[in-house]
């Protein structure tokens, strides 16, 4: 068996007859890491290319995912670069997975990036091997000690070290935006966009009442090209989040814009379903505001057919003013994965 697509579906399948399984992966995603929490199995991850020093973001979020009843991570104290994913029933294994996938959102789940190709039980002996090497040099991520610096301090896949630069960018509309949205408002330049970014359910298009993305600003890549990976065709790349506020998020890198003659993504939105990130922030806005901004989860035609009665919950620039900030900072803390700070200062 070989894939190179839908890898999550191998790696989370609940059909192995087995009691254990063993993760070994060059680097993690936080936020996937989550997933864990409804496996069969009890789960040990080995996260292997960190070195001796890690982002305090991602540790701090995998060792409150070690305290899952079924889960515990472990860091190598060498440099190990293996995707291994191995089932084990007792002391026998029973199954092994192994490619170029790390136990990541952007590793499992972008098509056609990674692939994942199972070994035959001639090879389970070689592999028991390999895990017992990999298990006597690895500690638990409850006794690493952290260092006064919280920057990445690993080296990605061609050995080039991840940018430590931090983007903001902006919640409201650079221009006017043409139509009015479903409630009648249009976009004016410096205000919340009406109809896209946080309102995009508001457009008169086919999301649903709560989706939302945050737009990437073409001259933020310019001016920091690491940031944000540039597109491989058309393939949408998954991303790790954690949100300042500890919040854990599978989000996607979409769409297409030019800068710089290369193509990249345009805006992020939560992975699959985009009223994730629309909830989630209509949610931290109005906790501050003490309102209720979350629409409800009906169809599009039946959220238009009663717009009216929901005006009050489309976001605008004064909500943002009274919450404190109107802008998302955004930072690279490891492979794919990015820390989000919408907090008040």
């Amino acid at each position: 068996m070989f894939k190179y697509d839908n890898l999550y579906s191998l790696v989370f399948d609940k059909s192995v007859d087995a009691t254990d399984l063993i993760i070994v992966t060059g680097y993690i995603g936080p936020a996937i890491v989550q997933d864990l929490k409804e496996s069969p199995y009890n789960t040990k991850v080995f996260v292997g290319m960190y070195g001796s020093t890690i982002s305090n973001i991602i540790h701090n979020s995998l060792l409150k995912s070690n305290s899952f009843d079924n889960v515990k991570i472990f860091y190598t104290k060498i440099l190990v670069h293996s995707k291994c994913y191995i089932w084990k029933k007792g002391e026998q294994i029973v199954r092994v997975l192994i490619g170029s996938a790390n136990f990541s959102t952007s590793g499992l789940r972008t098509p056609k990036k990674e692939i994942l190709g199972e070994l035959g039980s001639d090879t389970f002996d070689q592999i028991l091997t390999y895990l017992r090497l990999i298990e006597s040099d690895s500690y638990s991520v409850k006794d690493y000690v952290s260092g006064i610096s919280s920057t990445v301090g690993y080296f990605d896949e061609a050995t080039q070290s991840i940018s430590e630069r931090e983007v903001e960018i902006s919640l409201l509309a650079a221009r006017s935006g043409g139509s009015d949205n479903i409630v009648g408002v249009s976009t004016n330049p410096g205000d919340v966009h009406a109809s896209a970014g946080l309102n995009w359910g508001f457009s008169n298009g086919l999301p649903k009442p709560n989706d939302a993305y945050i737009k990437i600003p073409v001259e933020q890549i310019n001016n920091n090209p690491m940031m944000f990976p540039e597109k491989n065709d058309d393939v949408n790349d998954p991303i790790d989040v954690i949100w300042d506020d500890g919040t854990e998020m599978q989000l996607l890198l979409e769409g297409n814009q030019t800068a710089m003659s290369k193509n990249y993504p345009k805006q992020i939105s939560s992975y699959k379903n985009k009223s994730v990130i629309g909830i989630y922030l209509r949610k931290r806005i109005g906790e501050k505001l003490g309102k209720d901004l979350v629409l409800p989860d009906i169809s599009k035609d039946e959220f238009k057919d009663n717009a009216m009665n929901y005006k009050d919950k489309l976001i605008t620039k004064d909500m943002l003013i009274e919450y404190g900030r109107s802008s998302i900072n955004i930072k690279l803390i490891g492979d794919r994965t990015y820390y989000f700070d919408f907090s008040v200062k």
